[in-house]
């Protein structure tokens, strides 16, 4: 598969890059909303992992133009939310902005991996072949080291449910 991740924070960055590597996907990174749309138009995804917080246009307003731009096309891309807001309003925020899935932070590889397996057929059939089960031991191993990194770096959302 080719992922378009969304994510601004270099340690996510670096956790799901790890996991799509052993996986065998192929990935680019769009720091916030703008970067993602631009990739979007100047290249075809297969899945996209979207945070829901970025700068300059975030993660939901980025996936509501994706699906107006795809309402003409009559296309469809699978987008993951990727956020650390977990209540159960949130994921309904995520979809009704037109995301399909949704996977709180920390990141944790094993549900990353379990995602990307339950893309849609047409979507994951391509790399269906590339997962085994060392990727999944590989991808594991990267989201423990991340999710710990992750779960120490600060972040504006952490900071502010800290702080509540």
């Amino acid at each position: 598969m080719h992922v378009l991740v969304a994510e601004d924070h270099p340690v996510n960055q670096a956790l799901v890059g790890a996991i799509l590597d052993a996986c065998g996907h192929s990935y680019r990174f769009a720091a916030n909303g703008v970067e993602a749309l631009a990739l979007f138009e100047r290249e075809r995804f297969d899945l996209i992992l979207m945070d829901g917080q970025m700068p300059e246009l975030d993660g939901y307003q980025a996936s509501a133009e994706i699906r107006r731009r795809e309402a003409g096309s009559g296309g469809h891309v699978h987008i993951i939310a990727v956020t650390a807001h977990a209540m159960k309003n949130d994921r309904e925020q995520c979809l009704a902005a037109g995301m399909d899935d949704y996977l709180t932070k920390p990141i944790v590889a094993e549900e990353l991996v379990a995602l990307l397996r339950a893309c849609p057929p047409g979507v994951a059939a391509a790399a269906a072949g590339a997962e085994s089960a060392e990727a999944a031991e590989a991808a594991g191993a990267a989201g423990a080291a991340g999710a710990a990194a992750t779960k120490a770096a600060p972040t504006p959302q952490r900071e502010a449910a800290a702080a509540a």
